[in-house]
């Protein structure tokens, strides 16, 4: 029999739910920031393990948004997930220039002027997203899920809309600590909670 996590020490069922965007698929959803040191470790790891989720399981990815600053670093997450198919290249990219190199990359003309010297992904492309109608709408969508549903820690997970990974072995960087270092932590067991509560999902909750 396979062995659940227990209720209230590794995860949390939402009283309100987030819709899913996709309809008959169970979503890992992923609250993060670009400035955040535990999301700047987990997320390769993510967007490796998502590789490995069943046919009915889909990643999806929302930034934070909890000052009118941040709007600018959402923009470009929704710019890369439009370029959903270099999202592995490009985001560690970013990370690396917002987390350690310290680039402002929530200002407009900063960003455009960083794109376009990166040879990593495909530059243009990303630019192309990023200047879009859709990436400016995608973006005040994120900020509109940050409050409504009062996301005030990152990383965030939630399984289905509803099961809320509980991340005990290191610190998460909340709203009123965004700006201060970390210590570095491989979250190992902050992937092995979320494929445990993917197939949690799959056994007793329904999807919403």
């Amino acid at each position: 029999m396979r062995k659940l996590l227990p209720k209230g020490v590794d995860y949390t069922v939402l009283s309100r739910p987030i819709p899913q965007q996709q309809a008959g698929k169970i979503e890992v959803l992923e609250f993060f920031g670009y400035f955040c040191v535990h999301c700047y470790h987990l997320d390769p790891v993510l967007l490796q393990h998502s590789k490995t989720f069943a046919k009915d399981v889909s990643l999806r990815t929302e930034h934070v948004v909890w000052m009118p600053e941040m709007l600018g670093l959402a923009k470009v997450a929704a710019a890369v997930n439009l370029f959903r198919f270099e999202n592995i290249k490009a985001n560690p990219v970013i990370f690396k220039a917002v987390y350690e190199q310290k680039i402002n990359l929530a200002d407009t003309n900063v960003f455009r002027s960083w794109v376009g010297k990166q040879t990593g992904f495909d530059s243009k492309k990303l630019l192309q997203a990023y200047n879009s109608p859709a990436a400016a709408s995608a973006a005040a969508k994120m900020q509109q899920l940050t409050e409504t549903y009062r996301i005030e820690n990152t990383p965030t997970v939630i399984v289905g809309g509803q099961i809320q990974s509980q991340f005990q072995r290191y610190r998460l960087e909340s709203r009123y600590e965004n700006h201060r270092r970390a210590h570095r932590q491989s979250p190992p067991r902050t992937i092995l909670k979320t494929t445990l509560t993917i197939q949690q999902k799959k056994d007793g909750l329904k999807a919403v």
